[in-house]
């Protein structure tokens, strides 16, 4: 296993939600920022919309040139643990986004939604010219 996806996965160990404080979500708001909201289709595996979903925001310049993101992932109740695919996922497009010399923060969370049948992702990212 790759070093970003050891953190990850050490991040997830022994829980299947991860909260993000509100305070760095309002941080992040509080200035310039771009977001990113895509849902799963039907028949797309989680690994699948993530892989979709990460590619989207590579293509995304603003979110390319963010030093800081924070990643919500909503997931359908009773979702649990991400699998090693989505940690895969994860790290993945963590080290792609976090290329050069420049300080990133990233913060996300999982959160189970109730009633909910596919996943969403949604990226909120500082905006290049606010740094």
């Amino acid at each position: 296993m790759k070093n970003v996806e050891k953190k990850v996965a050490a991040l997830l160990a022994g829980t299947g939600v991860i909260p993000i404080k509100n305070e760095w979500v309002e941080e992040l708001l509080n200035g310039g920022h771009v977001v990113l909201t895509e849902k799963a289709t039907d028949g797309e595996t989680d690994a699948e919309f993530m892989r979709r979903t990460f590619s989207k925001a590579l293509q995304n310049e603003s979110i390319v040139k963010s030093t800081k993101q924070c990643i919500i992932f909503n997931a359908p109740e009773r979702h649990g643990k991400m699998s090693i695919d989505e940690i895969g996922q994860l790290s993945e497009y963590i080290s792609k986004w976090s290329v050069g010399e420049a300080e990133y923060i990233m913060n996300w969370g999982l959160y189970e939604i109730p009633d909910s049948k596919r996943m969403k992702i949604t990226i909120v990212a500082n905006s290049p010219a606010k740094r």
